[in-house]
């Protein structure tokens, strides 16, 4: 019972970039990699700060739970 009770109260969010292929065509790979270092590194900032666990789904998708 304290199990589900607990789930009651999840959220879940996910984080994908819409569109990321199309706009790496335009990029170069230094700034690809820049950009993926800021957005991450505010998602992490963020789970850390609010207590978020992090968790990787698939390829470059990750699902932060509340």
């Amino acid at each position: 019972m304290r199990v589900l009770t607990m789930l009651c109260r999840l959220t879940t969010r996910f984080l994908d970039i819409v569109g990321f292929t199309k706009h790496c065509a335009k990029m170069n790979p230094y700034e690809i990699i820049d950009l993926l270092n800021k957005l991450y590194g505010a998602m992490d900032f963020l789970a850390e700060r609010f207590d978020i666990f992090k968790v990787r789904k698939q390829h470059a998708m990750w699902v932060y739970i509340v």
